[in-house]
């Protein structure tokens, strides 16, 4: 068994991070944040494909919805959700065990500013599928996957939201550009844990993250957008552009960079164009 379990490992080796290597009970000796981060990508990339494949089934079936943008959109979303927030789980789980008490390891996170990162991470997990369940799906997020799987069944989608470009839409876009920034700061942490830019996104991401779900609520009871409100959001987005290039590319990650740079214009894109439009199916 252990044999078997160190070859499995062994193929799926990156960087020296393997895909079972948050698991490694053998090396809980010391902090490691690359643990767990190729197990969350591989996982992160295989439910993204069945869940679009669902929706795919979906437009199959005789429906247009969701249109390429916001199809693209949804996709990118959900796996960003689960790459960071898998991530965040399963290295808490390692670094967790690699300490004596959950106090020591709370501590040791919290000098490091990762705590508050996971715990972002872990709160945009939540809203986000909450949120896909409530306004973009019929049914539960569970049963989204399953009809990826099931060749019998396909998705059932919400068609007034995404679709018709509803006020709704920003939040995914905006919620997407914090996910987008959160695994920004991750991959920091992973590849260059002494990392000045990083203190700036975990900095911006702490602050705003939990004030703009609030601010989306508040918006959604009022149909609207206070002109205060939009000021905080538009400097914090600023803010979190900026520290995000500047992460990775003092990572040396250009073609991330300029990645980063691409979504995070295609997503400012779909915020500011549904910001002043209807409120989202309650």
């Amino acid at each position: 068994m252990h044999i078997v379990f160190f070859n499995f490992n062994s193929w799926f080796d990156l960087r020296g991070m393997y895909i079972l290597d948050w698991i490694d009970f053998s090396s809980f000796n010391r902090e490691d944040f690359k643990r767990g981060f190729y197990f969350s990508l591989i996982t992160s990339v295989i439910l993204v494909i069945i869940c679009l494949n669902s929706i795919v089934k979906y437009r199959k079936s005789g429906s247009n919805y969701p249109a390429k943008g916001s199809f693209f959109m949804l996709g990118l979303v959900i796996f960003l959700t689960f790459l960071s927030g898998f991530y965040s789980i399963t290295n808490s789980i390692y670094n967790l065990m690699s300490h004596p008490s959950f106090i020591d390891w709370y501590e040791t996170d919290n000098q490091l500013g990762v705590f508050a990162l996971r715990l972002a991470s872990l709160i945009l997990f939540f809203h986000t599928f909450s949120f896909i369940s409530k306004n973009v799906l019929k049914s539960t997020f569970l049963h989204l996957i399953f009809a990826g799987i099931s060749p019998m069944h396909h998705a059932e989608l919400h068609k007034t939201v995404l679709s018709d470009r509803f006020y709704s839409t920003t939040f995914l876009a905006q919620i997407g550009f914090y996910i987008l920034n959160i695994t920004v700061a991750e991959f920091s942490l992973i590849f260059q844990q002494e990392n000045t830019y990083r203190v700036l996104l975990n900095f911006a991401l702490a602050f705003i993250v939990d004030d703009y779900i609030i601010i989306h609520d508040y918006s959604n009871k009022l149909n609207k957008v206070l002109s205060k409100h939009n000021r905080r959001i538009d400097i914090f987005n600023f803010i979190l552009f900026l520290g995000g290039t500047a992460t990775l590319f003092s990572l040396s990650f250009k073609l991330m960079a300029t990645i980063y740079i691409i979504i995070s214009f295609f997503l400012a894109q779909v915020y500011y164009e549904n910001q002043n439009k209807s409120i989202e199916v309650q």
